[in-house]
């Protein structure tokens, strides 16, 4: 019924199965229209789908995110398909009622509130149970509860997916690779939540936030890995540090992991580097002429 204004919902996901579109049978408009859809989410500019099937381009979209894996990207994603389908929710009864059903199936209406089983309730939210009443095994919520719960519900259906890379078109990694670029931005920046002298400085930071390519994202581990030890972080934030670089590093035709980063990182702890090679830097691509002129730590 609402399944194109809902794309997440389990209705959505049936009628999509049943068309059983295989990904090479993806054409280029449909790749380009998922990419456009993305952009348009995440820049906040109007975006012109009436001639688009907004399940198969919410579907091709996620495809496009876990093939660019980027967690800001997808994350700002999923926030705008959530406050989009929110408002829809509080404007429109009927909507709520449609949805909330689709996803919650044990959901009953009552007649000023709605109720749905103690167990499923506790699968979408264990950490709420002590607060509630419960009678005959079902939680009753009010309507804004229930909202609360849908946009918990939202944002698990829409945040980065895993998907066997392998199996990934190139034309798709392709097209997600220049959306990165075009995504940045409109990105929030890494922010590390701590003071930190190597690590803010321009080359540094660039490299958290933008990650490296394939063929220097070994490099680039090793040159945070140092900078953190530089810092005289602990192995604890140090980690952070390493998560947000790899996170932030561009798919390639081999995936450049957490487990390799933290290795890097263990490395360099281990043996206590604290030399880094401005002059390598550079060579690499992380850092600008104009930048180094102005730093005060050049080695």
């Amino acid at each position: 019924m609402f399944e194109d204004e809902f794309p997440f919902s389990n209705s959505a996901v049936k009628k999509l199965e049943q068309n059983k579109t295989n990904l090479s049978e993806i054409s280029a408009d449909e790749l380009e229209g998922a990419k456009n859809h993305i952009m348009a989410k995440i820049s906040g500019r109007i975006e012109n789908s009436g001639a688009l099937d907004r399940i198969k381009t919410f579907a091709i979209s996620r495809i496009l995110l876990a093939s660019a894996g980027s967690e800001p990207l997808s994350n700002k994603f999923a926030a705008e398909e959530i406050k989009e389908a929110v408002d829809l929710l509080q404007k429109d009864e009927q909507k709520l009622d449609w949805l909330a059903k689709d996803l919650i199936p044990t959901l009953n209406k009552e007649e000023k509130a709605y109720s749905i089983s103690l167990f499923e309730f506790v699968e979408i939210d264990n950490s709420q149970i002590i607060k509630r009443n419960v009678e005959n095994g079902r939680v009753t919520l009010e309507k804004g509860e229930l909202v609360e719960i849908l946009r918990k519900m939202i944002r698990k259906k829409t945040i980065l997916a895993t998907i066997d890379e392998s199996k990934i078109p190139a034309r798709f990694k392709e097209s997600s690779a220049a959306m990165l670029k075009e995504a940045d931005a409109f990105l929030p920046k890494a922010q590390l939540g701590f003071r930190s002298k190597t690590l803010e400085l321009p080359c540094m930071k660039k490299m958290i936030e933008r990650g490296a390519e394939e063929g220097k994202r070994y490099y680039g581990s090793l040159a945070v890995s140092i900078a953190c030890f530089k810092d005289n972080l602990s192995s604890e934030k140090a980690e952070a540090v390493m998560k947000q670089y790899v996170a932030s590093c561009q798919k390639g035709a081999s995936e450049f992991t957490l487990k390799e980063g933290l290795a890097t990182l263990l490395w360099v702890y281990k043996r206590k580097m604290n030399r880094l090679s401005c002059r390598q830097l550079k060579q690499q691509g992380f850092g600008k002429i104009e930048e180094c002129k102005q730093c005060k730590v050049r080695t």
